[in-house]
């Protein structure tokens, strides 16, 4: 992106593409012109080389990033916070003189739940893992496209660890506390129970 400005007989010329902006100024309009073409055109050379500018900080390559890729392929929340997250932390070092130990000190940061202006969260439920459901209920079927399952779906994994703790033996009133159920009718659709689990349980129950 360029801009000319004219301020009291002389032109001021910047330009700016995903990196450090380059500013001159010139006696005349035209001058200003010829020179952010010439700048815009080393500029472009650079990127398609790949070649960080000496001047450049980390968050020039990271927002160049997010400006050519993100509308080709939308990403989600995670990738925006992380991205969000590198630069606050690293991107105000010069491209040119980061250091394995800026890596290190980022990643143990992040480890330590201490890296960038997000902190790790304190923990506040019993669980291992307090997921919202609303977020399950987002991500399962984007899993299920992923690895090609076809016509999965979410209450089907309930259905079949129901089906799992009747052919383990449970009660109906056991599974009824773990399952969450009020009906006991609506339940017992999940027994799905054969002779030969009468036989088995039986035997559990002598063996016992």
């Amino acid at each position: 992106m360029a801009t000319i400005i004219e301020r009291n007989g002389r032109y001021r010329a910047e330009v700016r593409r995903g990196g450090p902006k380059a500013v001159r100024t010139f006696s005349s309009e035209r001058l200003a012109n010829d020179w952010v073409k010439v700048e815009e055109a080393r500029i472009e050379q650079i990127a398609a080389t790949g070649v960080i500018p000496t001047k450049a900080t980390v968050a020039d390559p990271i927002d160049h990033y997010i400006e050519e890729e993100r509308p080709k392929k939308q990403w989600g929340k995670t990738k925006t916070a992380d991205l969000k997250r590198l630069r606050a932390a690293v991107g105000k070092h010069r491209a040119s003189t980061l250091t394995k130990a800026h890596i290190v000190n980022y990643f143990t940061g992040r480890a330590n739940g201490t890296a960038g202006p997000v902190k790790r969260q304190p923990r506040t439920d019993d669980r291992i893992f307090p997921v919202n459901p609303k977020t399950v209920v987002t991500y399962f079927p984007r899993a299920v496209e992923a690895l090609g399952f076809v016509n999965l779906h979410l209450h089907d994994l309930r259905h079949e660890a129901i089906s799992r703790l009747f052919a383990a033996g449970f009660r109906i009133t056991d599974v009824q506390l773990i399952s969450g159920h009020r009906d006991l009718k609506m339940l017992s659709r999940y027994t799905h129970i054969t002779v030969s689990d009468v036989h088995a349980q039986a035997h559990r129950l002598k063996a016992a």
